[in-house]
């Protein structure tokens, strides 16, 4: 059995917030400041909101391409054909990259297990190149420091581990195989989604967010970026309700979709 809190605004002033008159949170995935503040119990009035709206990484060095598609990854919407067209798209972007490191964000273990089945049929320039790791933290650590220790090669390695957080700076390219809309089968995610259609839209693009920044690191940094999930364009530039997901995604990075 597992717990999980609905919210945590009306306990955060004595976990949190009462450990000192004045509190700076720091942070480059807020897409929405209304919702920012609500998870959090802050007092609206009382937050000053300081927005960046620009990146000191030239947008020449960090391009999102999204001309190139794989197969549909929803849920309900994946079958073989899906899996056969991903592999065929990661492919093609492998053949542009052929002396270069690359990532794979698969953003669900099923995907991660399917599209590596799909592309070993493709041929061993593609199965040879390609880097995977157990479920084991330690087993998974060790791979990501040998992965990130040789500079040269031309590995790509796939995970769903390296979604966030992870320095994928010697990757010359990477690609986000489905847009990381939080999981419906999980029953906190569909309340939160009921009570509010923005918050799930909100949590959609932190996520985003977080992949889009794997492999470019500082201002020197190069890498391009694909997201080859068909669903893209509607639900980036269009969206249920009316309301796309570039509402909430800061516009240097919409700068740098192409």
């Amino acid at each position: 059995v597992t717990f999980k809190p609905i919210d945590i605004k009306h306990q955060s002033e004595d976990l949190l917030l009462g450990l000192g008159k004045h509190r700076i949170f720091l942070s480059a995935t807020i897409p929405s400041i209304d919702i920012f503040t609500d998870e959090l119990g802050l007092n609206r009035d009382e937050t000053t909101f300081i927005e960046v709206k620009y990146s000191s990484f030239p947008v020449g060095n960090r391009p999102i391409i999204t001309t190139i598609k794989g197969g549909k990854m929803g849920y309900t919407t994946r079958n073989e054909t899906s899996f056969i067209q991903t592999a065929q798209a990661i492919s093609q972007i492998m053949d542009l990259h052929p002396n270069e490191k690359g990532l794979i964000l698969p953003y669900t273990d099923e995907i991660e297990e399917r599209v590596s089945e799909e592309l070993s049929g493709f041929g061993s320039q593609y199965s040879n190149r390609l880097v995977r790791h157990g479920k084991h933290p330690q087993e998974r650590n060790d791979v990501f420091a040998d992965f990130n220790a040789d500079d040269g090669g031309n590995d790509v390695l796939i995970s769903t581990y390296a979604n966030q957080g992870y320095d994928g700076k010697v990757c010359g390219f990477s690609i986000i195989v489905k847009l990381p809309f939080p999981a419906l089968g999980d029953t906190r995610t569909r309340m939160k989604m009921k009570a509010n259609d923005d918050w799930y839209k909100s949590e959609t693009a932190t996520y985003l967010m977080q992949m889009v920044g794997r492999i470019v690191r500082s201002r020197t940094d190069t890498g391009v970026t694909y997201i080859i999930d068909p669903a893209f364009d509607f639900h980036y530039n269009e969206g249920f309700a009316g309301k796309p997901l570039k509402t909430f995604i800061p516009h240097y990075i919409d700068d740098a979709i192409l």
